[in-house]
């Protein structure tokens, strides 16, 4: 009994934990798309963006299906690795109330978080045959996102 209570208490504090690291990790870059807006973001692109391989032309893209859906892209955007970091800069650019932004960055992270505590909860005790093919896995979506972004790299700029 106390074992099961010590367990949940600590599964608690992982969700806690890492609900609130997630939101706060999405401030500085919310903060960034406030600060810097729509038209500086813009020029950094037709400068900079080739590294990251965007444009201007995407960033516009980007920032009017934000303003399409609005929140509920906050909450969706939460649930994809990768674009869980970048869905705050629009909606800062879309200067979304701080406070709604944190509400529904608290859904969205809260929901991924308990998504990945309940994995690890279900996967705990098949760890071993649970990284046998995730290791594989993982490191071939590495090489291939590697791959694409240096695809993308070389090519980029080539269409427009």
């Amino acid at each position: 009994m106390v074992a099961e209570v010590n367990f949940h208490s600590k599964r608690h504090w992982a969700v806690i934990s890492g609900t609130a690291g997630s939101v706060v990790g999405t401030l500085p870059w919310y903060f960034a798309g406030k600060w810097l807006g729509q038209e500086r973001l813009r020029t950094w692109a037709d400068k900079h963006g080739r590294w990251l391989t965007v444009s201007a032309q995407e960033l516009d893209k980007a920032l009017s299906t934000f303003s399409r859906h609005g929140m509920p892209a906050l909450i969706i955007g939460r649930l994809v690795p990768a674009v869980r970091t970048l869905i705050s800069v629009p909606a800062g650019v879309a200067g979304i109330p701080l406070l709604p932004f944190l509400a529904y960055s608290i859904g969205g992270s809260l929901l991924w978080v308990c998504a990945l505590t309940g994995a690890g909860y279900v996967l705990q005790e098949n760890f071993e045959a649970v990284a046998s093919y995730v290791d594989p896995v993982s490191k071939a979506l590495v090489a291939l996102v590697i791959v694409a972004y240096l695809y993308r790299l070389v090519r980029f700029g080539r269409s427009r």
